[in-house]
């Protein structure tokens, strides 16, 4: 386990972050690319780990999300085997409780906040507000106008996810504040040299 960082620098965040459901694309996927940040958003954790430790120790960074991992709970133990196996950089969540223990464990948190409606919007801003992580994921990632409502009601970076599959669709996350957009279209992680 390394020392945490203090913060995510906002410069650092590609426009464009692969994310994949099986570590088994990830490892194909960024085969031939410069390293970059990467979402493991799912699989089991002993692929999960070796795929995190593998692309850790090639120079990405590397973001697991706990609650989608099978085999580890997202509670403090299994975020510090986490920590402690996969080297990941961070983790990403949905639960306050997750972001707390990992960075007591040394690693960077990005929270989910799920865009479904203004009550759930208001609770995700008041689990920013409490557990100050050190970005945050707004889902979909495909409503602007949200997406600047929550970037200005935030002080970390915010990154877009979920259903953004074209180009144009991470223009208008860009233009709407989102630093970057995690996706797991091949075609758009294509873009991402240019777009970096």
């Amino acid at each position: 386990m390394t020392s945490r960082p203090d913060a995510i620098d906002p410069d650092e965040i590609p426009k464009i972050i692969f994310a994949a459901r099986d570590p088994a694309d990830v490892l194909a996927m960024v085969a031939d690319t410069e390293p970059t940040w990467v979402f493991l958003l799912g699989g089991n954790a002993g692929e999960v780990l070796g795929a995190s430790k593998l692309l850790s120790d090639r120079g990405f960074k590397v973001f697991v999300h706990v609650d989608m991992l099978h085999g580890i709970t997202s509670d403090g133990e299994g975020i510090r085997l986490l920590a402690n196996l996969g080297h990941p950089a961070g983790v990403i969540t949905t639960h306050p409780s997750a972001v707390i223990a990992a960075k007591k464990v040394g690693l960077l948190a990005i929270e989910r906040i799920f865009l479904l409606d203004s009550s759930s919007v208001d609770s995700g801003l008041r689990n920013v507000a409490r557990t100050q992580p050190d970005a945050v994921e707004v889902l979909p990632g495909v409503l602007p106008d949200q997406i600047t409502t929550v970037v200005d009601a935030i002080s970390v970076p915010l990154i877009a996810g979920g259903l953004i599959t074209r180009i144009d669709q991470v223009t208008a996350a860009l233009k709407a504040g989102a630093l970057g957009v995690s996706t797991s279209s091949g075609l758009l992680l294509a873009h991402a040299q240019g777009l970096a």
